[in-house]
């Protein structure tokens, strides 16, 4: 027949012998080594079992006696020194415990710190004391709330920091015992941003590394927005801002583009509206401004929409603290690359701050629009449209000190983004100085996502436009399908109106052109043609494209020109396009 202390040790009988674990538990109060052992064993398999507390609390309090610990001067350095078995079970226990009574923390605290330090200051002669993950999460789970108590504790703390900083990474596992009063006690609190960081020190010390930093924030914030809980996602806000500034390329490398982008769109599903608790704004924008980097990790959080729930939240607290960080992170952006609702949402945010800043940031927009209508026109613009009545496959040298007419046979393409042509490689590399800046930006996902630039530009452009002018703006495209009859002009014209908040098209054919030479066109070069024009201010322009597919792209340049329109108007019919560098 099993005995009682089998039955114990068996889970399945656990939850069926109440009056064995209490008396199991009270024979370890009294101090019972073989107790001890059991309830140590009894933590480890339900350590995640809060009602434990009320349970192993006493144990541990009762067998952490501080009187027992041996003075150094008493201890033989040449002899090894066996901690008492009562104390090291009851450390033990304690590591097990996912502690849930706050008021009972002194009460442990004082009885824990005292064993903490022998052992560490004595590990060397001593035999059998707990490893140092078991002692740092023992550390953090007893360690008392008091910022005051904290700081002043700070330099006994130092090894203990370490141990735990590591063993926490390298479980990497949040939900560790003591992982959350570690961080609080790194990050600056709300009451006291002045508090000294730990952080600076770690990573300059041995052992600290900014991968480290990297993967402890990613974890943090990750969690926090996982499971909503508002204090640790306020802890893991101020965490990052209390990484220091000098720290932040390496901080940017090791977290990588993957892991920024996570944590900003894990951010920005926080803020997003109804979704619950909203950390500070002022606190996630100064996040997000230490966060956004390069402007290549600008470019892949906007296309999260990121900035899109950032900015809209800005409008429903408008501040000057507000705007001067979104100043400052507007400095970081490529303006031209936003999309239609967040230029709207910087309009007026913008708009309604009545400082002189505001007013040059704003103007700052609109340069920056001009700007990227500028450098859309380099990359996109067709330099060579035959003119000539009949169909000739010929092309020219992009290089432009050549500019050597030959069949397109005899032209090289460009092995990265199979755009640019050459009639030789000594031509190429003559002209890779200038080409070097926008071959990448035709390759790979980036074209896809030059294209989805150009649509929200192009509607925020026009729309911007006829609220300022009070005019209907006119889309004329240039395609394939119209008359049979190939001499007769045509075109598409796209009346674009804005009657409510969402615009309306309405086409018709009308315009200036030929179906023959848009056919040969794309014959020729597998083009689309579009032209915008604006009444009232003399607009009109041509672009073309190429591309190896003609499946809805849309590329609409919009450019103000002070020529006469009949100027516009007659280029356009001789089917030229306007080359701008």
């Amino acid at each position: 027949m099993a005995s009682s202390a089998d039955v114990f040790f068996d889970p399945r009988n656990l939850h069926l012998l109440p009056q064995d674990i209490q008396t199991t538990a009270d024979c370890a109060l009294r101090g019972s080594i073989a107790h001890l052992e059991r309830m140590v064993a009894f933590a480890k398999r339900n350590a995640s079992n809060a009602d434990l507390t009320e349970l192993l609390l006493p144990i541990c309090w009762a067998n952490l006696d501080t009187s027992v610990i041996p003075k150094e001067a008493d201890l033989n350095t040449t002899v090894p020194y066996t901690l008492p078995r009562a104390p090291l079970l009851a450390l033990s226990l304690s590591c097990h415990i996912h502690y849930k009574r706050p008021e009972a923390g002194a009460d442990l605290w004082t009885r824990v710190w005292p064993w903490a330090c022998f052992i560490d200051e004595m590990r060397d002669i001593v035999v059998g004391c707990p490893s140092a993950l078991d002692m740092a999460r023992l550390v953090f789970t007893s360690m008392p709330t008091d910022p005051e108590v904290i700081v002043n504790l700070l330099p006994a703390f130092r090894i203990y920091l370490m141990k735990a900083w590591n063993s926490f990474l390298q479980s990497q596992d949040p939900d560790t015992p003591g992982f959350w009063p570690l961080v609080l006690f790194l990050s600056p609190g709300e009451d006291d941003p002045s508090r000294p960081s730990f952080l600076a020190e770690y990573v300059q010390g041995a052992g600290g590394s900014v991968h480290h930093l990297a993967r402890l924030v990613y974890e943090h914030v990750a969690l926090a927005c996982r499971t909503g809980n508002d204090p640790h996602l306020i802890a893991g806000l101020n965490f990052v801002l209390s990484i220091p500034i000098s720290f932040d390329n390496g901080f940017h490398e090791a977290l990588g583009d993957r892991g920024i982008v996570r944590i900003l769109c894990r951010l920005a599903n926080m803020l997003t509206p109804g979704s619950g608790a909203v950390p500070p704004l002022l606190l996630v924008l100064m996040v997000l401004r230490r966060l956004l980097g390069p402007d290549r990790r600008v470019r892949q959080a906007l296309r999260h929409h990121l900035l899109d729930a950032l900015l809209r939240l800005a409008t429903l607290n408008i501040s000057d603290d507000n705007v001067e960080i979104l100043r400052a992170i507007l400095a970081r952006v490529q303006l031209g690359t936003l999309s239609y609702s967040v230029l709207s949402v910087l309009q007026g945010v913008l708009s309604s701050a009545e400082d002189f800043a505001a007013s040059q940031t704003l103007r700052h927009l609109h340069n920056q629009w001009n700007q990227f209508i500028s450098s859309t026109y380099a990359r996109l613009a067709v330099k060579n449209i035959i003119d000539s009545p009949e169909y000739v496959p010929h092309s020219a040298c992009d290089y432009i000190r050549c500019r050597k007419i030959q069949q397109k046979k005899d032209l090289k393409a460009c092995g990265d983004c199979r755009s640019a042509r050459y009639c030789n490689i000594q031509c190429q590399r003559s002209d890779w100085c200038f080409h070097r800046l926008h071959c990448e930006t035709l390759q790979g996902e980036q074209r896809e996502t030059l294209r989805g630039r150009e649509r929200s530009f192009v509607r925020a452009i026009v729309k911007r436009t006829y609220e300022t002018n009070q005019t209907d703006i006119l889309v004329g495209m240039l395609t394939e399908a119209g008359p049979k009859n190939l001499d007769q002009p045509m075109s598409l014209i796209h009346d674009y109106r804005t009657t409510t908040d969402r615009a309306t098209l309405k086409f018709s054919i009308d315009g200036p052109g030929s179906f023959y030479q848009v056919q040969r066109a794309q014959r020729d070069r597998k083009i689309h043609t579009h032209l915008v024009y604006i009444p009232g201010h003399n607009t009109c322009q041509l672009l073309m494209r190429s591309e190896t597919d003609l499946t809805d792209i849309l590329t609409t340049v919009h450019k103000i020109m002070d020529e006469e329109e009949i100027a516009a108007r007659d280029a356009l019919t001789r089917f030229r396009s306007v080359v701008i560098h």
